[in-house]
């Protein structure tokens, strides 16, 4: 959960700017550690906005990726080959590559920065705490197998 589910939480909180009001999640059963090997959450935000989230250690190839569905559009986001995928309707695909980057690095040189210019960082540590919040809900859900309120 801390280790690669907190990641998508953060972004999927700051492309929507709000955290969920619900979340439901599953695991399968944990290694030795304690540590989760494999989430399956479900986030709602409220209006008919949802979220599925999914992360493995499994896995044998490294996936991320982030799929948005409305009612006109369908994106997909590969963050791993830097492009974005849009289809629309009976149009062809649209690709668009993006500028490669170092998104952790990038927060910390963020961070450093305000601290230098006494300003706020991007990431702001209200962002992280409803991050924990949110993954600390998830955690609970895993555990009493049931949906659980954000307050």
């Amino acid at each position: 959960m801390y280790d690669l589910t907190i990641h998508d939480i953060d972004l999927t909180c700051s492309l929507l700017g709000a955290f969920p009001k619900e979340v439901q999640a599953f695991s399968s059963v944990s290694n030795e550690k304690g540590i989760e090997e494999q989430v399956s959450v479900h986030m709602d935000f409220g209006n008919a906005i949802v979220v599925n989230c999914e992360t493995s250690w499994h896995s044998p190839k490294k996936v991320r990726k982030i799929e948005i569905l409305t009612n006109k559009n369908f994106w997909i986001l590969d963050l791993l080959n830097n492009q974005i995928t849009q289809t629309k309707d009976d149009s062809p695909d649209v690709v668009t590559n993006i500028e490669s980057s170092n998104s952790l690095e990038f927060e910390i040189r963020d961070f450093l920065s305000a601290i230098a210019e006494n300003r706020f960082p991007l990431v702001t540590g209200e962002d992280g705490y409803g991050a924990v919040k949110v993954a600390e809900s998830i955690l609970t859900s895993i555990r009493e197998r049931k949906l659980i309120k954000i307050l």
